[in-house]
């Protein structure tokens, strides 16, 4: 201001050019260090609001069966961004258990201690009844409406509940030998408007005993449509009156299966449905059934999710006989490995030989399996073992 005064002070019809001289360069000066500023914040502005957006997910999703367990993915504390993954274990007509896989966006003294213990800074008096019941108990279909979620930790509660609940909408209806699956199935419609085909499957005999398609609203007249509902269409070929025959209106033995024709002319249709009674196949081998010995074979998840542990489980009755690790490559020496050989090992404590002497050295009551200390060094091992045990007594009831 200074320098500019000293300028252009003087009379008003002098110095005219130094003024228009200074306005000009402070004009110029003025839009270039706005248009500076402004070209960027814009971008940097928008850029946040990108990182801001999280996909809108469901309040639950089923991922994938395995090991005669259903993998559930669900909303809970960490809504959209960090959902998390359970692992549901059912039998007949309840579960035998609730194992957190993936729990990130649960906070510690809430969500995060109700999955783990039930017990926690910020929860209340029903919390430790919820995990003893729901996580680590048993829960019948008919009990999930009822559960009381209210623990100081609703959200991850809730998220439980609704993984349970999807869960037993996958479990199949078990009728003797005979079990039947309501499969999911993406044909025309894909996943936006899938199929629901269900399938009832003797796991005694091999057999596919019968193909429904309850739901295809997704799959067009004339073409898919058809085919399910055993009309000429349109678009369909004489294979589509032999495909019908084959899956509808007969009996198929499960090695039979892959070798039907899908080319009907509802191509995207037939596929669908031929892989909906390949996943109910799957489904049920996966079942355990007794061995020769008359005890369970379990796959079970210890230290190294990509090499799991073999677990042999016998159960007579309310008494757990023996239980035997019969594989388990991922467990570490000094660890899992020296908890399963009944060995002292350097990342072992006190609660280890306990662990060993219940439940690998001996026989025990099936009342007593939630109240195993899997805390021993080794908890994921210890955890993996009790976890094939439940699913053995499950499997045995």
């Amino acid at each position: 201001t200074p320098f500019i005064d000293m300028v252009t002070t003087g009379r008003t019809n002098q110095k005219m050019m130094k003024q228009v001289i200074i306005l000009c360069s402070c004009l110029v000066v003025s839009a270039i260090t706005v248009g500076g500023v402004s070209t960027v914040l814009e971008p940097v502005e928008e850029k946040k609001k990108e990182e801001e957006k999280v996909e809108e997910i469901p309040d639950v999703a089923f991922v994938e069966f395995k090991d005669g367990q259903y993998i559930m993915q669900v909303k809970g504390f960490g809504g959209n961004k960090n959902p998390m993954l359970l692992r549901v274990t059912i039998s007949g007509d309840q579960t035998a258990g609730v194992t957190p896989i993936e729990y990130a966006g649960e906070t510690a003294g809430y969500g995060e201690d109700l999955l783990l213990s039930g017990s926690g800074e910020g929860l209340n008096e029903n919390a430790q009844a919820f995990y003893d019941k729901v996580i680590a108990g048993n829960v019948t279909r008919d009990e999930v409406d009822g559960i009381d979620t209210a623990t100081g930790a609703t959200y991850t509660a809730k998220a439980v509940v609704n993984a349970i609940r999807g869960a037993f909408e996958q479990a199949p209806v078990v009728n003797g030998d005979s079990y039947t699956y309501t499969v999911t199935a993406d044909g025309f419609g894909g996943k936006n408007k899938p199929m629901k085909v269900e399938i009832t499957v003797n796991k005694a005999t091999s057999v596919v005993e019968s193909v429904n398609v309850v739901d295809a609203s997704g799959e067009t007249e004339g073409y898919g449509a058809n085919l399910i509902q055993g009309t000429s269409g349109s678009g369909l070929n004489d294979k589509a009156t032999e495909f019908y025959n084959t899956v509808f209106g007969g009996q198929m033995t499960f090695d039979q299966v892959s070798g039907v024709d899908t080319a009907t002319g509802a191509t995207l249709t037939s596929k669908g449905i031929i892989e909906a009674i390949q996943t109910a196949i799957e489904r049920v081998d996966a079942v355990l059934a007794p061995n020769a010995n008359g005890a369970y074979e379990v796959t079970a998840t210890g230290f190294n999710k990509s090499n799991p542990m073999k677990v042999e489980v016998k159960v007579t009755g309310d008494t757990v006989e023996y239980v035997r690790v019969l594989e388990y490559p991922g467990e570490t020496a000094g660890y899992g490995a020296d908890l399963i050989q009944g060995v002292a090992g350097s990342g072992l404590n006190e609660q280890a030989s306990a662990f060993y002497d219940k439940v690998l050295g001996g026989s025990f009551a099936v009342s007593e399996l939630d109240g195993i200390d899997t805390a021993t060094g080794a908890t994921f091992t210890a955890d993996g073992i009790v976890d094939a045990v439940k699913q053995a007594v499950a499997a045995s009831q």
